[in-house]
């Protein structure tokens, strides 16, 4: 923030649930994987003609091929979650959120914006995260996913547009002449 009048009024991150949806897909893959590996083993063991135990090489690397995608998954909410950045001051909202196949980065002066939406799901209000949804003067949505404490924000930000818009009107009705003024219609030298 360059202007010196202007004020950080909130920094919000991203909720820890945004890692969710990996660790659902570890658990999965976990439970897929040992059940797998018992029957294979079981059937290796039916198969096995020799009374050599039979190898665990084949299982192992199942789960290693299995654990790719889960590991994919964990690194790309690690950089999201990293990554994310929105601020809230007396003037403007600033958000950086997403990955290098879709981000979402911006500034919106907060006289701009005309409305704003909050939304939680029953996991999102039972541990604390939800989405911001703000709409601009001209239609544009600006969806903020995946924060912590959006009630929280949600306050804030109606609060600091309703002061940033109480004061854009003071100024300009300061900066109008008023009616008796008649130095509107003089020539300007």
């Amino acid at each position: 923030m360059n202007n010196p009048t202007e004020i950080t009024l909130a920094k919000v991150r991203l909720h820890w649930g945004i890692f969710i949806p990996a660790i659902m897909s570890l658990v999965a893959m976990l439970f897929v994987g040992i059940m797998l590996a018992f029957l294979f083993h079981a059937i290796g063991s039916v198969f096995n003609q020799s009374n050599q135990p039979t190898s665990w090489l084949p299982q192992l690397m199942f789960f290693v091929i299995l654990a790719i995608p889960v590991a994919f998954l964990f690194l790309q909410a690690w950089l999201i979650y990293s990554k994310a950045d929105i601020t809230l001051t007396n003037r403007r909202l600033v958000f950086n959120n997403g990955l290098f196949y879709a981000r979402m980065s911006g500034e919106l002066p907060l006289e701009n914006i005309e409305t704003i939406f909050i939304f939680e799901s029953v996991l999102g209000r039972i541990f604390g995260w939800g989405s911001v949804t703000v709409t601009s003067i001209g239609g544009g949505r600006f969806p903020l996913r995946h924060i912590s404490s959006p009630r929280e924000f949600h306050a804030v930000l109606q609060q600091a547009v309703a002061d940033a818009k109480s004061f854009s009107r003071e100024a300009s009705v300061a900066a109008r002449p008023s009616q008796d003024d008649d130095s509107r219609f003089m020539p300007k030298s």
